[in-house]
């Protein structure tokens, strides 16, 4: 497999992350479950392509500046929660700041199948609340784009706003797919406001799903012929050794009404030049992307470095000016790393998942060839009871960003060859006459996302005590050189995991009432975000303790902990959770009493049921002693 950088990601530029500190605009993560896309057959009725018109001072404000729309037929909503519902896309404020004095004269959003009782509407996010700028009803809302000119236009002013809210109101019906989304332009994140499971609000769609279709006509007539932008820079990974490759990839946008023949880009390390980017015909309606790749430095020092995309020319004259057109972002250069101990898969499944079972069967080929895999099962919401499902494991689900089961991650790595946008959950509805192939293919991908450096290495110690059933859990870990400085950010998580629990399975249309599941998550004893980690120069440890269920069998249970990003709960970013190394342990079930001692001292033995045994047998025995003392034996 190829280790490619996927523009998609390279720009996702995580534009909503400064929203989740707005106490006034408070969102939450979506059920994904609830956002449905349209499982129907294609409509018959074809879109009819409506090509945005722009006078000459006119210019399209929004997340991308095509035509282009979903997949015809392949629309989403939220059927499950039907009436009014909105959506918008997220524009920050330093984004479209260059519209400033400008007029919105009009509004295009694009829809998949029409839609009743429409409305389009820009709002204003600022520190104490949300201002509503523009509210306009539409006459008809189509298929296909739709414009809506203002009555009266709106003069853009950024000034007092972190961001806008570009969007449409409409009627959501119990069958309805309007809603148009598409992998094109700089990928920003999508907000609906309904009730998906917490109350009626404003809910994050990320930016899996792509771009929403709306648009806003920008009219001004001072917009200069070009106005070359660097839309963002973005490298192929977060850390280097010095003559390492680094792959780089930039996008620029002329936000001018006209073109420019010919222009250059600088890329540049701590100031030196290490590449150049030429190009010719930067079209003002379409951004252009470009990737590269240079050698770093030998003599790099190790710590943080800066890579610096400078616009210098433009129509063979050397751009002037106090404040040069940039884009920049930072790496590591580090010189010492850690074995990877345990690679991380999450399975997204549920019991009412006709499907899933297929993960099952892939991920146990997998882990019967090779012994350094930890596979959790995370049940999320799906209609209908799931024995398995908890609010830790749906806000597990919900965090991720799944959006469909069966699905997995692996090492929560982003894998261009797997997804469709920017998502770290990949689906496993494959095909099962392939299954020796595509075991073939997951132990490939699993080896991809292993290729990033690990920088600690960890150690679980555990003690459970069979009476109380309590168990402690101290995770140590030792870092490589600088490892804290490394992993700046980053959380320590600590699941505990039950292996071979027969409980029933929806199976290729069938329910299976004996059906053992693996390695389901039972308890983030962390935040599932990741606590944050107590370094002591570059070691740390951190304990937890836990009561297990006496529904629980304790002896198949495991601890899994890692090191990962701690990203904002509300607007994580699928670019930046990859896990740095993760390790596992066995649950010790140790009863402190040997057989015979024990036969010698027992009054009665019985099962879990409460029948009375000859003597202890194997497993989980409830015991009463000579001394009227009752306690819960393990016998191996």
């Amino acid at each position: 497999m190829k280790k490619i950088l996927l523009l998609a990601v390279a720009f996702t530029l995580s534009m909503g992350s400064a929203m989740a500190q707005n106490a006034k605009f408070e969102t939450m993560r979506t059920s994904h479950q609830l956002v449905e896309r349209n499982s129907a057959q294609p409509s018959a009725m074809k879109r009819q392509p409506k090509k945005v018109e722009l006078g000459e001072n006119q210019l399209i404000m929004g997340p991308y500046t095509s035509d282009a729309l979903c997949q015809d037929g392949y629309g989403m909503g939220v059927p499950s929660v039907p009436g009014q519902t909105k959506v918008a896309t997220y524009l920050p404020a330093e984004m479209i700041e260059q519209f400033n004095g400008s007029n919105v004269v009009k509004i295009r959003y694009g829809l998949d199948s029409a839609a009743d009782n429409v409305s389009v509407f820009l709002l204003g996010i600022t520190s104490k609340g949300i201002d509503e700028l523009v509210n306009v009803p539409a006459k008809s809302s189509a298929k296909g784009w739709n414009e809506v000119t203002l009555p009266t236009p709106y003069t853009l002013n950024t000034d007092g706003y972190e961001a806008l809210l570009l969007g449409y109101e409409y009627n959501q019906t119990a069958n309805g797919y309007p809603i148009s989304m598409v992998n094109e332009g700089t990928l920003l994140e999508s907000y609906l406001y309904s009730n998906l499971g917490n109350g009626e609000g404003w809910y994050t769609l990320g930016t899996s799903y792509g771009n929403l279709s709306v648009q806003a006509i920008v009219e001004n007539e001072n917009f200069p012929k070009v106005n070359i932008v660097i839309d963002g820079l973005a490298v192929s990974s977060k850390y280097f050794q010095t003559g390492e490759e680094m792959t780089y990839a930039l996008q620029l946008h002329n936000f001018g009404t006209g073109t420019a023949e010919s222009y250059k880009v600088n890329i540049d390390v701590d100031g030196n030049l290490m590449a150049q980017v030429e190009g010719t015909d930067a079209a003002s309606l379409q951004p252009k992307a470009f990737s590269g790749s240079f050698t770093l430095p030998a003599d790099l020092t190790m710590g943080t470095h800066t890579v610096t995309a400078t616009l210098v020319e433009v129509d063979g004259e050397e751009v002037a000016g106090q404040q040069p057109v940039t884009a920049s972002t930072s790496f590591f250069v580090y010189f010492e790393s850690v074995p990877r101990q345990k690679n991380m898969i999450e399975q997204y499944t549920s019991q009412n998942c006709t499907y899933c079972p297929r993960g099952v069967t892939l991920f146990s080929d997998i882990i019967a060839m090779r012994d350094d895999i930890a596979w959790v099962s995370v049940h999320g919401y799906m209609s209908g009871n799931d024995s398995f499902t908890t609010d830790e494991s749906n806000a597990i689900v919900n965090y991720v960003g799944v959006t469909g089961y069966p699905s997995a991650s692996y090492n929560r790595s982003f894998v261009p060859e797997l997804a469709e946008g920017t998502e770290i959950a990949y689906g496993l509805g494959y095909n099962m006459s392939y299954r020796t192939q595509i075991v073939a293919l997951l132990n490939e991908v699993i080896d991809y996302t292993a290729e990033a450096p690990s920088f600690v290495t960890l150690g679980i110690e555990q003690q459970f005590d069979p009476d109380t059933r309590q168990l402690n859990v101290t995770v140590n870990g030792q870092g490589a050189s600088r490892a804290s400085e490394m992993l700046d950010g980053y959380g320590l998580t600590v699941y505990v995991t039950e292996n071979g629990v027969v409980a029933r399975q929806l199976n290729e249309g069938r329910w299976v009432n004996n059906f053992e599941h693996h390695f389901a998550f039972r308890k983030a004893l962390s935040s599932i975000y990741g606590d944050a980690i107590q370094w002591d120069g570059d070691k740390f440890t951190q304990q937890y303790s836990y009561v297990i269920p006496e529904s629980y069998v304790a002896e198949n249970m495991q601890i899994v902990a890692f090191v990962a990003p701690v990203i904002d709960a509300t607007n994580p970013d699928p670019s930046n959770m990859t896990i740095n190394n993760c390790e596992t342990a066995n649950v010790e079930v140790s009863s402190g009493i040997g057989f015979q001692s024990l036969d010698a001292t027992v009054a009665a033995s019985y099962n879990l049921n409460g029948v009375e045994l000859a003597a202890p047998q194997r497993g989980v025995n409830i015991v009463r002693m000579a001394n009227g003392q009752v306690k819960k034996v393990v016998v191996k």
